[in-house]
């Protein structure tokens, strides 16, 4: 009768880093719960705390996050970049890099709250004077003068600041 041997730590470690990489390649972050990167290299780092592969793993996950949250924002689809973004202050809260990041999301946010408000304060930018003149230049001059005027009144306010690690 053969019995059955349990794989000792060195051999647990292996397999749960060879699963953390495929989930990366498959980029299976954070999720699905029960099969993903991070939770492969969490569990490497219970059984060695000071695992270098695991560590450098968790950076990656948080650097493609990052990237991700970048091509979020830059489509102006911020909830999709807070959801990554928030993945990623859930591993790293502390990290200048995200939080730069929330910054600028939240400031893009409250900018494009403060130009829809100005635009529907102004009358619709793109009415026609008459059909078939195209918009009204006026208004969307005004628009684009009340958008600006609001960004200035923010700066001199102290609203608006510079993120840290953004000044390096």
């Amino acid at each position: 009768v053969a019995e059955s041997v349990e794989p000792g730590p060195a051999e647990t470690i292996e397999q749960l880093l060879s699963k953390a990489q495929q989930s990366l390649d498959d980029f299976r972050l954070m999720t699905p719960e029960e099969d993903n990167a991070y939770g492969y290299y969490r569990a490497v780092l219970l059984l060695d705390p000071a695992n270098d592969d695991a560590n450098e793993g968790i950076q990656e996950i948080v650097d493609r996050y990052i990237t991700l949250v970048r091509k979020a924002a830059d489509q102006h689809e911020h909830a999709r970049a807070r959801r990554y973004l928030s993945r990623a202050l859930s591993i790293q809260p502390d990290n200048r890099e995200l939080l730069a990041l929330q910054d600028s999301i939240d400031r893009a946010i409250h900018a494009s709250a403060d130009t829809g408000a100005a635009v529907e304060g102004e009358g619709s930018l793109l009415e026609s004077e008459s059909p078939g003149e195209g918009p009204k230049q006026g208004s969307l001059i005004q628009g684009i003068k009340t958008f600006f005027e609001k960004r200035k009144a923010e700066a001199r306010s102290g609203v608006v600041h510079t993120p840290a690690g953004w000044d390096e």
